[in-house]
C-alpha cells in the first residue's frame, strides 16, 4: 500500500511500532511489511509466529547467543531448526551451501522457510541460501545491528563476498518480512554504531541534509536506546524505501547507478583491501569523502559541499586511519578488474538527485592519493 506520491505507508496501531510498506517496484503485486519498535524479542516473536511454512529455520548470529538461542515464550521452534551462524566469518558461498546441506538434513522442503537473526552478515547469507534452496524459498529478516536496519535487512538484492570482492556472487531475493527491534542496538559497540550510522548519513547527504545534525547527536549523547533512535531508524527506512520504490534497475539500462550507491565504488573496494581492519561503514564513509572530492572536479558539488561530507563523517568518527599497506595501485587496479568503477555521485546534497558517472581511472588517481596521503596509518 502506498499513498498518493506512491510513498511507503504508515498505517501503525500498536503503541510505539511503526508499520510501514514496502512496495517491490519490479513486482508491483508484492508488498513487504516492515515493523520498527523498541522491544527486540516482541520483533523476534513476530518474525517466528504467524502464518508461515513448516519446517521454519531459524539462523541466528552465534554472537547474541551464549549458552543456547532465546526464543520468547511461547513460541515453539524445534531444536534442530536453528542454526548458529559466525557472522564475522561466514559470508561466503560455502557458508550458504551448509546452511543449506543442515536444513536438507533436517526436512527442507518446498513448504520450507527462513528466519534470519543477526547483522548485516546474516541477512545476506540467510537472504542468498533462501533464493538457491530449492529454487527459492520465503525468509523473514529480524537485523540486530543498526547496519542490518538501515541496509542490508532493507534490501531486495542479496550477496556474499567472493574472488576478493564485496558482495560478488548475489541475487535479486526480498525478504518476505522485516521485524525491526531497536534496543537489539544496545548489544552493539561504539564502532559498530558509528559503522551503520555512517549508513545513515550517506541517506543524509543525498536526500535529507537535516537529518545530519539529529544523527551526530545521538553519538554525541551515547546512543541512547530509545525514542530518539527509532526516530532516526525509521527516517532513514523510509529514505531509503522513496529509492527502491522509484528504483527500476531492473528495467534501466546497465551501470546506472542510485543514490544507495553512494560512497560504495571506492568504498567497497577499500573494506576489499582492508581485509577486515575496516568496518563496511568506515569503508563506504572513506569512499563517500573520495567520491565527493572527484565529484567536485567534475563541477558537480562545491568545495563548501564537500568539506560539510568529511567535516560531519569525522564528528560522527567514521574516519578512522586507513591500514598503511593499502596503496593507491592496489585501490584502482581492483575498480577496474572488478569492473565497479561506476559512482552515484551527489549533484546538490539534500537534493535526492545524484549523477550516474564512469569514474576515469587517471583523473581519480590524484584524488585517491590526496585522501590516503591524509588518511593512511604509519
Amino acid at each position: 500500500m502506498t499513498d498518493g506520491g506512491g510513498q511507503p505507508y504508515l498505517a501503525g496501531q500498536d503503541p510505539g511500532v511503526s508499520h510501514i510498506t514496502w512496495p517491490v517496484s519490479q513486482r508491483p503485486n508484492r508488498k513487504i511489511p516492515i515493523s520498527i519498535g523498541p522491544d527486540r524479542w516482541s520483533a523476534l516473536a513476530s518474525a517466528l509466529d504467524g502464518e508461515f511454512r513448516d519446517p521454519l529455520f531459524v539462523v541466528i548470529d552465534s554472537s547474541l547467543v551464549k549458552d543456547r538461542p532465546i526464543v520468547p515464550g511461547g513460541i515453539s521452534v524445534p531444536d534442530n531448526s536453528v542454526f548458529l551462524v559466525s557472522a564475522g566469518q561466514d559470508r561466503t558461498l560455502e557458508a550458504c551451501v551448509l546452511l543449506i546441506e543442515a536444513a536438507a538434513e533436517r526436512g527442507l522442503g518446498e513448504e520450507s522457510a527462513f528466519v534470519g537473526v543477526g547483522g548485516a552478515a546474516v541477512c545476506n547469507v540467510v537472504g542468498l541460501a533462501a533464493s538457491l534452496a530449492l529454487r527459492g524459498l520465503p525468509y523473514r529478516l529480524v537485523p540486530t545491528s543498526l547496519m542490518a536496519q538501515l541496509d542490508a535487512a532493507i534490501s531486495p538484492k542479496v550477496g556474499v563476498d567472493a574472488f576478493g570482492l564485496k558482495g560478488a556472487v548475489g541475487s535479486w531475493h526480498p525478504p518476505s518480512s522485516v521485524a525491526i527491534g531497536t534496543d537489539w542496538l544496545s548489544t552493539l559497540s561504539e564502532r559498530h554504531m558509528v559503522s551503520g550510522a555512517a549508513e545513515a548519513l550517506k541517506h543524509a547527504f543525498v536526500q535529507d541534509t537535516g537529518l545530519v545534525e539529529d544523527v551526530i547527536e545521538l553519538k554525541e549523547r551515547g546512543w541512547p536506546v530509545g525514542g530518539a533512535i527509532r526516530t532516526v531508524v525509521e527516517r532513514v527506512v523510509r529514505l531509503k524505501l522513496e529509492v527502491l520504490s522509484a528504483d527500476r534497475s531492473a528495467l534501466a539500462p546497465r551501470g546506472v547507478r542510485r543514490g544507495t550507491h553512494f560512497g560504495h565504488a571506492v568504498g567497497r573496494v577499500l573494506d576489499s583491501c582492508s581485509a577486515g581492519s575496516l568496518t563496511h561503514g568506515e569503508a563506504i564513509a572513506h569512499g563517500m569523502v573520495i567520491e565527493c572530492r572527484y565529484a567536485i572536479h567534475l563541477g558537480l558539488v562545491s568545495s563548501q559541499e564537500g568539506e560539510y561530507v568529511e567535516t560531519s563523517l569525522g564528528r560522527l568518527g567514521a574516519l578512522p586511519p586507513l591500514p598503511g599497506d593499502i596503496a593507491p595501485g592496489m585501490v584502482l587496479e581492483r575498480l577496474a578488474r572488478g569492473g565497479s568503477a561506476i559512482a552515484a555521485l551527489p549533484t546538490a546534497l539534500g537534493s535526492g538527485a545524484v549523477s550516474s558517472q564512469h569514474m576515469h581511472l587517471d583523473r581519480l588517481a590524484p584524488v585517491l592519493n590526496g585522501h590516503l596521503a591524509r588518511y593512511r596509518s604509519t
